[in-house]
């Protein structure tokens, strides 16, 4: 199933189909599973998360605190997630995981080693070779990627790298973070437009699909 949460909730013509629940509800969640990326989307109120961060613009933009790799936190100019055109957005109409080009030029992470490749080759177990990355937003949430996450896997012993550059992207979105829909698999994602917060929360979304 694919939603475009860009203009979900943003316009009265927005259409409400394959979706749970009253469709004037200001709160809605989607879970998608890692099989095929089918998932589904429940309107109205799904339970209180625990933590939640600010929608801070429109378009579902949260702001970021810091980002971390194996642990350690990555040492980028204080500038970098906050003002016009910077910050978060959920956009699960995708399935890469955007960076600014800034992410790509300190030589010693994880970003400058793939920063050209769209497939790599590789034997045995990603996640017992390369690392995590959590995202750190405003509120104290935190979003766990972990290596078959942004290394996906074609049956063989190939890969598809979705850590890409922003630079590709349009001038007025090159300094966004942009997480796709493949960092979303199997959690339980709530939006409170009311109350202007996201929030989520790990589920096995197979068994709702």
């Amino acid at each position: 199933m694919e939603v475009d949460l860009i203009n979900w909730g943003t316009c009265d013509s927005c259409p409400h189909e394959s979706v749970i629940g009253p469709a004037s509800s200001k709160v809605f969640a989607h879970c998608l599973n890692t099989v095929d990326g089918v998932g589904i989307i429940a309107i109205g109120n799904v339970g209180q998360l625990q933590k939640t961060t600010n929608l801070v613009r429109p378009n579902y933009i949260v702001n970021l605190s810091s980002v971390a790799v194996a642990g350690s936190t990555l040492q980028l100019p204080t500038d970098t997630f906050y003002g016009d055109g910077k910050g978060a957005m959920i956009d699960i109409g995708t399935t890469s995981i955007y960076l600014p080009e800034i992410f790509y030029k300190h030589p010693d992470t994880l970003f400058w080693s793939v920063r050209d490749i769209l497939y790599m080759k590789h034997h045995g177990r990603v996640d017992d070779v390369f690392p995590k990355i959590t995202f750190h937003f405003d509120g104290g949430l935190a979003l766990d990627i972990y290596p078959h996450d942004y290394l996906l896997n074609n049956g063989s012993d190939w890969y598809y790298v979705v850590l890409r550059n922003g630079r590709s992207q349009p001038e007025h979105m090159k300094n966004l973070v942009i997480l796709g829909d493949i960092v979303f698999s199997n959690k339980l994602v709530v939006y409170d437009l009311e109350n202007q917060v996201i929030g989520w929360t790990d589920h096995d979304c197979e068994i709702l699909a």
